[in-house]
């Protein structure tokens, strides 16, 4: 029974770690394309 709890704890955690990851890469993607959208619209000084 323990043994059972401890994998599936640790599966949730694999999870949502892995599901914060993806939601970080998607984070920074969307701010790295923003900022390259605000580079080229800016006039070159």
């Amino acid at each position: 029974m323990i043994k059972t709890l401890k994998g599936l704890a640790l599966r949730t955690l694999t999870t949502s770690a892995a599901q914060a990851l993806d939601q970080g890469k998607a984070k920074a993607l969307r701010t790295l394309t923003k900022s390259a959208a605000q580079a080229k619209n800016r006039p070159q000084a």
